[in-house]
């Protein structure tokens, strides 16, 4: 078998336009069976491209390697190896590639220097336009804290961002409700489940329940500041069980 061996598979350009490396060597190289590959000299075509597609012949015969400088301006070097004499029986082909380095980027943008001042306002949407303290002011009850931070960077531009918080003031003194009335009502129901609606069912004392129906007991509540709380409870008055069996002797 016969095939090609490359010093490098690519070469790499930089921004000024050297190569690196500057020279490729192409080796051609024979084997048989399991025997050590050994030098072959056959005829060495070598190319250049800019585009991949159209080629220019740089170099063109017999050799078993030959190293080769590619133009700067070129973005492909190939080489194919044929039997020696002449092109008809191409035997291997390799390709090595010129990579360009990017353009070099913008300076990174840094932070030249920060201030966090304070202003208290009088309300919390519109920022204050009195003039800004760089320590924390004293905030009377009910006004605003607002705190600006400024930020300048090395490109001369600048970020202002403002925050704010609300120092509240007291509450009015709460108000503790106390019982003025207490009223409690009875009412005789078939439901255990739903207390009766009709008012004209509640009554003062307990009535006398009949087997197998229910007592509601009512309870409202009415408090000093004339909220009223209503509570339920029931109880059922069960009716006799089936007479038992007669016992034994």
């Amino acid at each position: 078998m016969y095939y090609l061996q490359t010093s490098t598979y690519s070469i790499v350009k930089n921004a000024a336009g050297t190569l690196s490396p500057t020279k490729v060597t192409f080796s051609a190289k024979s084997k048989t069976g399991t025997s050590n590959p050994v030098n072959y000299t056959g005829r060495l075509f070598i190319e250049e491209s800019t585009d991949g597609s159209t080629w220019t012949k740089k170099y063109d015969n017999d050799a078993s390697s030959k190293e080769h400088g590619p133009a700067a301006t070129s973005k492909f070097v190939r080489c194919s190896l044929y039997l020696a004499g002449g092109k008809t029986t191409l035997l291997d082909q390799m390709t090595v590639a010129i990579i360009s380095d990017g353009a070099k980027g913008a300076d990174g943008i840094t932070v030249t220097s920060k201030s966090v001042t304070y202003q208290v306002g009088n309300d919390g949407t519109s920022v204050p336009s009195g003039e800004w303290q760089s320590s924390v002011p004293a905030v009377a009850d009910g006004k605003y804290l607002w705190t600006k931070t400024e930020v300048n960077y090395s490109d001369n531009t600048s970020t202002i961002a403002y925050s704010v918080s609300y120092k509240a003031a007291n509450g009015q003194n709460g108000k503790s409700p106390t019982v003025t009335s207490t009223q409690i009502r009875y009412a005789q129901s078939t439901s255990g489940t739903s207390h009766p609606d009709t008012e004209s069912d509640w009554i003062e004392t307990p009535p006398a329940v009949i087997a197998g129906r229910y007592m509601w007991t009512r309870t409202i509540v009415t408090y000093s500041d004339n909220a009223t709380s209503t509570s339920y409870s029931v109880a059922y008055n069960g009716t006799n069980g089936q007479p038992g069996t007669n016992g034994y002797n």
